[in-house]
């Protein structure tokens, strides 16, 4: 594998290719605060080693060879994320930490709607239907 190859690959990110101008050094101070946060998971990746992300941000994944080099390829990739959000104005996730959700909303779809949510969560990165719609929703300005 090329090392241009494995620096694209290691450097994944879903969040649909966010290319902001250029982070703030104040958004990335303040994203550097927040990144701490946030829920890390780490897992074993055949292919790579390891394989990191934040179970916040389902789009940002990083990978590396050894646990301590994926943590910090991956909360690069974060800080960057938080930095770019906050310059575009756009609404960070709630920590999993601070899950007290207790409220429940109920919505009907049909067969096909389900199938087509489902399916753009998945290829999103979220765990189920109501983590991307509650993404979905909470990112818009109010």
């Amino acid at each position: 594998m090329s090392t241009s190859e494995k620096r694209s690959r290691s450097s994944r990110s879903t969040r649909k290719a966010r290319k902001p101008k250029t982070v703030t050094p104040g958004s990335l101070r303040s994203a550097e605060a927040l990144a701490s946060n946030y829920t890390f998971v780490l897992s074993p990746h055949a292919e790579e080693g390891f394989m990191g992300q934040f179970i916040e941000f389902p789009g940002v994944w990083g990978f590396a060879r050894t646990p301590e080099a994926c943590f910090v390829e991956t909360r690069s990739l974060l800080v960057s994320t938080i930095g770019a959000m906050i310059d575009e104005g756009e609404v960070l996730p709630s920590p999993a930490s601070d899950d007290n959700r207790s409220k429940q909303v109920n919505i009907r779809l049909t067969e096909l709607e389900k199938l087509r949510i489902e399916a753009v969560a998945r290829q999103m990165g979220f765990r189920s239907i109501s983590d991307y719609i509650r993404a979905a929703a909470l990112s818009k300005p109010a």
